[in-house]
């Protein structure tokens, strides 16, 4: 389904950027489409606010997405927190690198096609590690182990390596080892 993303606020023009980008790229592999502004017809909205919070040398961005239906009614909240370490003293913005903002757009686009999926929204969603364009109809994904065959004769247990001679310029154990 296309979602609107009507906002983002908290990050520079430059970060709001790269995670906005990021974020069309990892909905895009859940058949998502992320859009800016709003769309015809009213749909889904998505907005975004960061928050940056020093703690010594270290500071943790917040991510907090909110999903809106087309009367405004919040469908989903989704969080993730990003802990970096401040590069440059006095920067907190420093610890906040492309990776970071990657990873909360991954995050979130998957967290939106669950939500999504269960709303009934045809999405791809993440099985066992993998993603699956319909989850509910794959059941299992895990392959069926196959039955040897009962003429098959015996099962291979081991494979005896033996040296190979008669190849000219060859060291011994060359071909073997």
């Amino acid at each position: 389904p296309p979602v609107a993303l009507i906002s983002v606020q908290g990050l520079s023009q430059a970060k709001r950027q790269v995670v906005s980008e990021a974020l069309a790229t990892e909905a895009g592999k859940r058949d998502i489409g992320i859009v800016e502004g709003a769309t015809e017809g009213g749909g889904l909205s998505l907005s975004g606010q960061f928050r940056l919070i020093q703690d010594g040398a270290q500071a943790t961005l917040t991510a907090t997405w909110q999903l809106q239906d087309q009367s405004g009614a919040v469908v989903d909240t989704v969080s993730k927190d990003e802990v970096g370490l401040i590069a440059d003293a006095g920067k907190p913005w420093s610890s906040v690198t492309d990776a970071m903002l990657q990873r909360i757009a991954a995050y979130t686009a998957k967290s939106l096609a669950n939500r999504l999926a269960t709303l009934g929204y045809a999405t791809v969603v993440e099985v066992n590690g993998g993603l699956v364009s319909d989850p509910v109809s794959t059941g299992s994904i895990a392959p069926k182990a196959k039955k040897p065959k009962k003429d098959a004769g015996p099962a291979i247990k081991a494979v005896a390596v033996l040296p190979v001679t008669g190849i000219d310029g060859a060291a011994p154990g060359e071909l073997t080892g």
